[in-house]
């Protein structure tokens, strides 16, 4: 039984509003700023919308107005450390960062690793175990506000990978004092707050991706369609009128939906099937020119004997095909 990929009717309309806004407001202001007479001075990138989004969540008034405004304003940056190099990322139960209370400050000692951004950050916000006996697991970590540069929080190195280096920093932790007025949120909450902050941002890289992606996708079939060599354009332009090749291109690119839109498009073929048609189409040719032939792209031969798939298990010609 085919599986319907239909969205609910609310999806539909929320997916179309954002559709709309994209092309009626985030596209036109993208190729104004982009253009030469905008300049750089308009663009306001968001590089700590996790943090932003916690902080206006979880910040009292006096920590928005010190951290959340002018980061919104691009005035400064800042990054996020809980991972640890010795326990398991995905556990923050597991966190060995401790912070002690003496009075109105808090005096930290640990040790991090991988934190984005850390070199060049105006603050970070820190996790650290704080309660000894909490009464879930959960409730062992408080978030703080640490002010950056701080001789107490020493950043040992920028983590190379097999890409280099990229401000993925370790961190030592050694005697850092905090006030109380930087904890961020509620005291044993650090680790509701890890997770309100990290959900979103997982969803922002996965909107940027997608985004780069499908500008990569729409930049690829532009050329694929109007690209022309060897005098092959002169034609066109002689005959005064568009080219019905290149115009039965565009119908099929036209037809093709949106990288996003990964349901089956009432009965039309999804993104990359469509690409692979147009594929197809620019190679054979469009119905009626010269070079086209009817039906689907020719597939390649199976070897004599051969069983379906058998290619995939070492098949080889004249071989006796392999009995599962």
């Amino acid at each position: 039984m085919a599986i319907d990929f239909t969205f609910a009717r609310d999806v539909e309309e929320v997916r179309q509003r954002m559709r709309a806004f994209m092309d009626d407001e985030v596209r036109p202001t993208e190729t104004r700023l982009t253009s030469e007479a905008a300049g750089r001075g308009e663009w306001r990138v968001a590089l700590d919308e996790g943090n932003m989004h916690t902080l206006l969540h979880f910040g009292t008034d006096e920590q928005k107005a010190t951290y959340l405004r002018p980061m919104c304003e691009g005035r400064l940056r800042s990054c996020f450390a809980m991972t640890e190099p010795d326990v398991a990322g995905s556990d923050p139960t597991l966190m060995q960062t401790r912070g002690v209370l003496a009075g109105d400050t808090w005096t930290i000692d640990g040790h991090k690793w991988f934190i984005s951004g850390a070199r060049g950050a105006a603050f970070a916000i820190l996790i650290a175990r704080t309660e000894n006996d909490p009464e879930v697991p959960q409730a062992a970590t408080t978030a703080c506000i640490v002010d950056l540069p701080d001789p107490g929080f020493e950043i040992v190195r920028d983590i190379e990978t097999m890409s280099g280096s990229h401000n993925h920093c370790e961190i030592r932790i050694h005697g850092l004092h905090v006030p109380v007025t930087r904890v961020l949120g509620e005291r044993g909450g650090g680790h509701r707050l890890g997770q309100s902050r990290l959900g979103p941002a997982r969803l922002a890289h996965c909107m940027r991706w997608l985004g780069q992606i499908e500008t990569a996708l729409d930049l690829m079939v532009a050329r694929s369609l109007d690209r022309f060599s060897h005098g092959s354009l002169e034609p066109v332009r002689r005959r005064g009128r568009r080219d019905p090749q290149v115009e039965g291109r565009r119908g099929v690119h036209r037809r093709l939906p949106s990288i996003g839109e990964h349901s089956c498009c009432n009965g039309k073929p999804p993104v990359v099937t469509g690409v692979r048609v147009l594929s197809g189409t620019r190679s054979a040719g469009t119905p009626g020119s010269r070079g086209a032939r009817a039906g689907p792209p020719a597939r390649s031969r199976r070897p004599a004997g051969a069983r379906r798939s058998s290619r995939w298990h070492g098949h080889q010609p004249g071989a006796p095909a392999r009995r599962r």
